[in-house]
């Protein structure tokens, strides 16, 4: 390939610069690397969650968007609530996925905080107090090396496999997860990182939309 020609040529090296800059985003895209705009739109909580293909053979249903953090908060621990207030919750929305066999769901939450900080924080307190909210025989923790910052965990139970993948990217916390009660079957564990992966490369860096 022929040298690209940066000299500076006065008032005509802006387009220049332009055209070069194109190139290299076609070439970075080419090999398949993230490529994120210079300004990056924001994005509603509706856009923020699985779609339709990102988890192979779950179908979406109709999201739920709560704006009241005692209507989102989990069951285990019971204060939780007044935990995500403590962080600055300002709203939530939750996705449940359904397959075409019983014994099989996902999930896909999203959280939106009023700092990146507590986003992060929300994260770590998932991955801690995870083990004293589930009836899970076994839990084992996975890389998800493709998002920075995440958190995999595994659970076995007596009736199947559980997967979660967590992470925050800005003021935003998330979680895709997934169940099955064939372990060897869909959704694996493979599928559920395929999915959180896909989702992180759509949001990644889009700013919360006011």
């Amino acid at each position: 390939m022929a040298a690209l020609d940066t000299t500076d040529h006065g008032e005509n090296d802006c387009p220049v610069r332009a055209r070069v800059s194109i190139l290299v985003a076609l070439l970075l895209a080419g090999t398949g690397a993230v490529v994120l705009a210079a300004n990056p739109k924001p994005l509603p909580l509706s856009q923020r969650m699985l779609r339709t293909g990102d988890l192979a053979g779950f179908k979406p249903d109709n999201p739920t968007y709560v704006s009241d953090p005692s209507k989102w908060a989990q069951k285990c621990p019971d204060h939780e609530a007044d935990r995500l207030r403590k962080l600055g919750f300002v709203a939530a929305a939750g996705l449940h996925l359904s397959f075409a066999q019983s014994g099989r769901d996902g999930i896909s939450y999203v959280t939106r905080f009023r700092s990146a900080a507590s986003a992060a924080a929300d994260v770590t307190h998932f991955v801690a107090s995870h083990p004293d909210c589930t009836t899970a025989l076994e839990l084992d923790s996975f890389k998800v090396t493709a998002i920075p910052g995440s958190h995999g965990i595994a659970a076995t139970r007596s009736d199947g496999e559980g997967y979660d993948i967590v992470f925050a990217d800005g003021v935003f916390s998330y979680d895709v997860g997934a169940f099955t009660t064939d372990p060897k079957g869909p959704p694996t564990r493979s599928d559920v990182i395929r999915a959180a992966t896909r989702l992180y490369t759509r949001v990644r860096g889009h700013p919360a939309r006011s």
